[in-house]
């Protein structure tokens, strides 16, 4: 039962960058009768201009695969230019609703909170099977993690969960901080969570992205700021 639960924080690592990460849940139709399934709601409301807005800043561009791209890849980058730049909670919760490219495990129903303590909150529900692709995606070789989803991916529907905690990077090296972590109505002892196996994960994401360059990441003032370099442009494949 404790390696079912601690699934669920594999979904920090996502949150983390752009977005954030973490997973594990209840079987679908219990889930669905006692509302489990439906992420916590922290009250931030998002818009298309706060996406734009994050976009601007990112200095991003985004475009489609080419044609001839292997069916097996989902997403590319190229390309670099320096990023010095601040996130609203609600600029981050527009990222995190987005749900454009092909493969997304997340619900597109998720919230991103920040407190004026420095701490962030994290609430979404995603899919086992396709958040298991985003890792392989992505580039994550993290035999722990892997056999941790591998053990729940039979489990459809969506699967919530809430963290609440502090997120800091220095020189794209991760410091993953957890107070709360909850899959559906379960929260799950810090003492149980692999927290460097998480913080490694990390690092070996932001490794694999050609152009990203994490100089420093931290939450002050109610905000996530980002300092290093960033992809000129992010190719997807487009949602079905």
């Amino acid at each position: 039962m404790k390696k079912f639960i601690v699934t669920g924080i594999v979904v920090i690592l996502f949150v983390a960058i752009v977005l954030g990460l973490g997973y594990i849940g209840i079987i679908p139709g219990i889930g669905n009768v006692l509302g489990w399934n439906n992420p916590k709601d922290l009250g931030v409301v998002a818009t298309a201009q706060d996406y734009n807005s994050l976009s601007e800043k990112l200095g991003r561009t985004r475009a489609e695969l080419p044609d001839d791209t292997s069916e097996d890849v989902n997403f590319a980058f190229a390309g670099s230019h320096p990023v010095n730049a601040s996130f609203t909670q609600e600029e981050l919760t527009a990222q995190l609703q987005t749900r454009d490219f092909y493969g997304n495990p997340f619900s597109g129903k998720g919230q991103i909170k920040v407190n004026d303590d420095n701490t962030i909150e994290v609430s979404e529900a995603f899919k086992v099977d396709k958040l298991l692709n985003l890792v392989h995606q992505l580039g994550i070789n993290n035999e722990s993690i892997e056999d941790i989803i591998n053990k729940v991916e039979f489990i459809k529907g969506d699967i919530p969960f809430y963290y609440k905690g502090n997120i800091a990077a220095s020189s794209n090296i991760w410091d993953i901080d957890i107070q709360t972590l909850k899959i559906g109505p379960v929260t799950i002892p810090v003492d149980q969570i692999p927290i460097s196996s998480l913080e490694n994960a990390a690092n070996q994401m932001v490794n694999s992205i050609a152009g990203l360059d994490v100089q420093s990441f931290s939450i002050s003032r109610g905000k996530v700021n980002f300092e290093g370099m960033y992809p000129d442009i992010s190719y997807y494949r487009s949602a079905e």
